[in-house]
């Protein structure tokens, strides 16, 4: 951040240095899930809502 916007202070206060690296450490302990590259055969087919505009299409 650093941009002076209202919560910077706040923001940089959330976790000291040493909670940070205990954070990183743990994340790189957990396990990754196993993820299907198909979707299960009981998997329900849902259409995309229309979109209002094609205003920012493919942005």
């Amino acid at each position: 951040m650093g941009h002076g916007w209202p919560g910077d202070k706040q923001m940089n206060s959330v976790l000291k240095p040493s909670q940070w690296i205990k954070l990183i450490d743990r994340l790189g302990e957990i396990d990754n899930p196993t993820v299907r590259e198909q979707p299960s055969k009981y998997a329900i087919t849902v259409t995309p809502p229309r979109r209002a505009s094609d205003a920012h299409h493919g942005e």
